[in-house]
């Protein structure tokens, strides 16, 4: 189920509200148009990255606690 704001974004502009002539209006926008949609492709992007860098910390804090558990069972480190 998408949010409000995502139906907002993906809907699109609706042919009846669009100038399509040559008038400052019409040029506006062609231009506010396409940066919505480099800005929503930015977003897009952004958020990938942000769960890549997620799922890397989670697999370092995994890998790390493997290997803590591993080296507490041969008793590693310092001795007291």
């Amino acid at each position: 189920m998408d949010t409000a704001t995502q139906e907002r974004a993906t809907r699109g502009f609706e042919p009846s509200t669009i100038h399509t002539d040559d008038t400052p209006i019409g040029a506006a926008e062609k231009v506010i148009g396409e940066l919505t949609e480099l800005s929503i492709g930015a977003a897009k992007e952004n958020a990938r990255l942000v769960a890549e860098l997620q799922m890397a910390a989670i697999d370092a804090l995994h890998e790390s606690h493997v290997a803590a558990l591993r080296c507490a069972g041969r008793r590693c480190g310092p001795r007291r």
